[in-house]
C-alpha cells in the first residue's frame, strides 16, 4: 500500500507519495493561497495529488487514506481546523472541502505533530524508542511529542505548543497575542529580531557588512556567519539565542522526560554547534542529569518530515 501526505503551511502546500518501503517517491508543491481561504487550499492540494497520480500511473484505489498536516489546532472527529493563524483559519471545514475532490478518508493533524511523527518513525528504524520529542526551529517554533509510542495531543488536540510556552514574562509580543513566547526568541524570526537589535547597538559589527549595510538584510544566518569570523556582537546574539533555547529545552526534558529530542527547521542547518549547545544545556540543567540524560539529535527528514508524518497518521 502506498501513502499520501499533505503538508499545508502558511507559505507552501506540499503533497508527497510514500511507497511500500516508506520512501518518498514524488513530491509536488505550490504557494499556499491563503487569501483564497479553505476552499482554494483544499482544491490546490487535490490538484497536486492528481498531478502525482497522473505521473505515477495511480488512482485513488491505490491509496487507503490521505493525511493532512496544518499549522494549527484541529478537531479530526469533526474535520475542522479550529485555529490556524498563519492560514487565517477559524473552525475551517477543511475535510469537507477536500472531500469534494478526494474520495477517501481524510485525517487532519497539526503539522508539527506530523513532523514529529515522521521523524519518530525514521529514528525508530535505527533505534527502539518510545518517548520522543521534536522541536522545529523555523519561522516559528513547532513541537511534537511521542509518549509511549503514541502522539500526545492533549484534550484540545493542540498539545504540545512548545513555541508558545512563556519564556520571557512580559517579553516580545507574539503573533498569538501573548508576550514572551519561546517562539519569539528561538525561531528564525526571533533570532533575526535579536540580531537586528544588537546590530543597531553595534554599528561596527561585521553583521552590517554581510548585510550590505541594510538592516532588513540581517537574518538568522547572519550572526552565525559573522560569529565564525570573530565578530563579538554576533557572538552576543548567539549567546542569547542558545541561552533561550537551552532554558526551553531543559523545561521540555523536565516535563516530558523524552529519551530523544530531535531538532529540525531552517535554524538547525547551521551546523553541529546548535545540537552541541542544546545537549550541553540539558546535561547541566536536567533534573535527571545524575542518571540517564535525554539525547539531542538533528532531525533527518528536513522539510519532508511533515509529509511523512501526515502519510503515516493511521500507521
Amino acid at each position: 500500500m502506498k501513502y499520501l501526505g499533505v503538508d499545508s503551511g502558511g507559505t507552501k502546500t506540499a503533497v508527497g507519495l510514500i511507497n511500500e518501503e516508506n520512501k518518498l517517491v514524488e513530491k509536488r508543491s505550490l504557494a499556499t493561497d491563503v487569501k483564497g481561504g479553505v476552499a482554494e487550499i483544499a482544491k490546490n492540494a487535490a490538484r497536486l495529488i492528481d498531478e502525482i497520480f497522473e505521473n505515477q500511473g495511480l488512482t485513488y484505489s491505490d491509496i487507503e487514506y490521505v493525511g493532512v498536516g496544518v499549522p494549527g489546532s484541529v478537531d479530526n472527529d469533526k474535520g475542522l481546523v479550529l485555529y490556524a493563524n498563519n492560514l487565517d483559519f477559524l473552525n475551517a471545514p477543511l475535510r469537507d472541502e477536500m472531500a469534494k475532490y478526494i474520495p477517501l478518508p481524510i485525517y487532519l493533524e497539526n503539522d508539527a505533530n506530523c513532523a514529529a511523527l515522521g521523524e519518530y518513525f525514521a529514528f525508530k528504524e535505527k533505534e527502539d524508542v518510545d518517548d520522543f520529542f521534536m522541536v522545529t526551529l523555523g519561522t516559528g517554533v513547532g513541537s511534537g511529542s511521542i509518549i509511549n509510542g503514541k502522539l500526545f495531543k492533549g484534550f484540545n488536540n493542540a498539545a504540545p505548543e512548545g513555541g508558545h510556552m512563556n519564556l520571557v514574562p512580559g517579553g516580545r509580543l507574539c503573533t498569538c497575542g501573548n508576550k514572551g513566547c519561546w517562539e519569539m526568541y528561538s525561531s528564525g524570526t526571533g533570532l533575526t529580531m535579536t540580531a537586528r537589535e544588537i546590530a543597531e547597538e553595534n554599528l561596527d559589527s561585521l553583521m552590517w557588512e554581510l548585510a550590505g549595510g541594510k538592516i532588513e538584510n540581517i537574518d538568522g544566518r547572519t550572526p552565525f556567519e559573522a560569529a565564525s569570523k570573530g565578530d563579538k556582537a554576533a557572538k552576543e546574539v548567539l549567546d542569547k539565542f542558545f541561552y533561550h533555547l537551552g532554558v526551553a529545552l531543559v523545561s521540555v526534558v523536565n516535563l516530558f522526560q523524552p529519551e530523544i529530542i530531535t531538532i529540525g527547521g531552517g535554524v538547525s542547518e547551521q551546523g553541529d554547534i546548535l545540537i552541541d549547545k542544546a545537549q550541553e544545556a540539558i546535561n547541566n540543567g536536567s533534573y535527571t542529569k545524575t542518571s540517564r540524560v535525554t539525547r539531542v539529535v538533528k532531525a533527518e527528514l528536513g522539510n519532508e518530515a511533515g509529509i511523512y508524518g501526515a502519510a503515516f497518521l493511521r500507521r
